[in-house]
């Protein structure tokens, strides 16, 4: 699994370009399907569907990367917390998109689900991985 999985790895700065080309791709599409304008494709979704469609596509692209940290128990440890805990989120967003036309009464969930543009997506997994690769050993 983790041959297939190598690009992703090596070199490490292969998985910053694929962060902004998916975050590139899913502003185009955006922007082709719907209403937003300037720079909200940076800091919002436009839709609650889209939202969550973008914190899922996040959540299992940083599950991707589990084997890579198979040989380091304590960065393992955090990283696999740190994806329960947008696993936890996704469950969320698509809790309340299964809510239909009420979806704007979940407040803070919706909000999440809204806040998942791609860019701030890709924003967050530079911030991971950035952590994860040079500044883990100052734990």
């Amino acid at each position: 699994m983790t041959t297939i999985l190598e690009p992703l790895y090596n070199p490490i700065t292969n998985k910053y370009l694929i962060d902004l080309g998916i975050a590139g791709i899913t502003i185009l599409l955006n922007a082709i399907s719907d209403d937003l304008e300037g720079w909200e494709y940076i800091y919002k979704a436009s839709h609650i569907k889209v939202g969550a469609v973008n914190w899922t596509l996040f959540a299992v692209y940083l599950t991707f990367f589990v084997p890579h940290f198979f040989g380091e128990q304590d960065k393992l440890t955090i990283f696999s917390y740190i994806l329960v805990v947008f696993w936890l989120m996704v469950l969320g967003c698509w809790l309340v998109v299964g809510t239909g036309q009420s979806w704007k009464s979940h407040g803070t969930t919706s909000r999440v689900a809204l806040i998942g543009s791609p860019f701030l997506l890709a924003v967050l997994s530079f911030a991971i991985f950035i952590f994860f690769d040079y500044f883990f050993w100052l734990i």
